[in-house]
């Protein structure tokens, strides 16, 4: 299992969740090591989105955690941003990428999570259909329409917000 590959792509799905650069580097590293411990459970099919899920999952448990605890920090999205920023993008597109991610942070948070969870493992994680069908025991057809469902919720949250 190769995962050096996917660790950026895990590290956005982390984020997606998480504030924090640290808690973000926390995650994927434990995600890591649950991949590597479940690796007799992996299929085969789409180790990116195997890596993403759990990643995602474990951002998901961080924040309960943290919830419960009243610890979730007020740290700006867009730090997580700048320190995964490419060196070689000017500050006006950063500065523009950086609301364009809060927007969308935002945005994604007032999908319901039947949405958010379709949005992320298809467009973050690069999960296909039939892999989101497996992992959550549902035909690939309402994957499809959940996933329209979620993008047309997503694209009237943006309007309204704009």
């Amino acid at each position: 299992m190769d995962f050096q590959t996917h660790i950026e792509a895990m590290r956005r799905a982390a984020a997606r969740s998480l504030k924090d650069a640290s808690a973000v580097e926390d995650v994927v590293q434990d995600a890591c090591i649950r991949a590597w411990n479940k690796r007799d459970e992996f299929d085969g099919a789409n180790l990116r989105g195997f890596l993403c899920t759990i990643a995602s999952n474990l951002a998901k448990n961080e924040v309960r955690r943290r919830k419960r605890a009243n610890l979730i920090s007020t740290t700006q999205f867009d730090d997580t941003v700048r320190e995964y920023a490419d060196e070689s993008v000017s500050i006006t597109e950063s500065i523009i990428d950086t609301e364009r991610s809060e927007m969308m942070r935002a945005a994604l948070t007032q999908l319901s999570d039947q949405h958010r969870e379709i949005i992320e493992m298809h467009h973050l994680c690069d999960v296909s259909y039939e892999d989101i069908s497996r992992k959550l025991g549902i035909a690939p057809g309402t994957v499809m329409s959940r996933l329209y469902r979620a993008r047309k919720a997503l694209k009237a949250i943006i309007e309204a917000g704009e």
